[in-house]
């Protein structure tokens, strides 16, 4: 198989093909931990000027890869950065930044080798959103938005390409430990950071959250699971009008658990939000910032 991903140079070990590719920015895990997978160098997010050039750029950096190792057929669209920060305190530009990269970056990813696939009728295109993408917490405004377009592109795009051979795939990474996380916490605001410890706090190898989605890509599922098993219930628990990752009968035999669970677990994020909330306006006698969140902070 070829891989493909933005602003990553790689080298698909299985058979010693080598190829090159850029055009996005990431700062997420990827699928590398195997040695048929492509592994990947992260460089810094590219700048604002260079994220309006992408759709030509990934055109033209594909094509390249194609004639060098032949058809891209599993896309991994792992473009991604994070900006942590209350949403009082940002502007606009940061939103506007996330979404060109995070969301547009993949789009335009997969409208530059979709065509190519439909016309074997065959490929694989694994949309990387986040556990941001299923539930949405404190310091996130920016980065959560992104990541639930990109599940609901995924969504409207796997029913749309049913009967044409070409297969789409969603991974929820949680709170893995990239230097994209590292950065992450630079900016986090109280909130994020208590909300996160009321969760768990769980910080995940690169490797096991590789191995867990391909585990589950191969067995050919929609919603690609995680090594944190919390999250791969509240995934099940979201699918809506998507195939669902769990047997019918277990989902049905859950479904009373996991709707207390998802009532306490978002009680205690709440509350651990809600308290880092007042006691910075405490020490600060007041002063500005946002109310409570809800939920957890997972980066890329």
């Amino acid at each position: 198989m070829s891989r493909t991903r933005s602003r990553y140079s790689w080298r698909e070990e299985r058979g010693g093909r080598r190829g090159k590719t850029r055009g996005g920015g990431s700062r997420s895990v990827g699928l590398s931990s195997t040695p048929s997978c492509a592994r990947f160098s992260p460089t810094p997010t590219p700048p604002d000027s260079n994220l309006r050039k992408l759709p030509q750029q990934l055109s033209e950096a594909i094509s390249s890869v194609e004639a060098e190792v032949g058809p891209v057929n599993v896309l991994v669209a792992n473009a991604g950065s994070s900006e942590p920060g209350r949403f009082v305190d940002q502007g606009p530009e940061v939103a506007e930044r996330a979404m060109r990269l995070n969301y547009f970056g993949a789009l335009n990813a997969v409208r530059a080798v979709l065509p190519q696939m439909l016309s074997r009728s065959e490929g694989r295109i694994v949309l990387v959103a986040s556990a941001a993408g299923v539930c949405g917490f404190a310091g996130f405004t920016s980065y959560a938005p992104t990541k639930w377009a990109l599940r609901g592109f995924g969504d409207c795009l796997r029913n749309e390409l049913l009967g044409t051979g070409v297969a789409v795939h969603v991974a929820y990474p949680p709170d893995t430990d990239t230097p994209g996380f590292e950065r992450e916490t630079l900016t986090k605001p109280p909130e994020c950071h208590a909300a996160s410890r009321a969760a768990g706090d769980a910080l995940y190898s690169p490797e096991s959250v590789a191995e867990s989605a391909l585990r589950s890509l191969e067995r050919g599922g929609y919603h690609l699971s995680s090594p944190d098993f919390g999250q791969n219930l509240l995934v099940a628990s979201m699918a809506g009008l998507s195939p669902h990752p769990l047997p019918l009968a277990i989902e049905f035999f859950l479904a009373p658990f996991l709707a207390v669970a998802m009532r306490v677990f978002g009680w205690i994020v709440d509350r651990a939000s809600r308290r880092a909330v007042e006691e910075r306006r405490g020490g600060s006698g007041g002063g500005g910032g946002g109310g409570g969140g809800d939920g957890r902070p997972h980066g890329e």
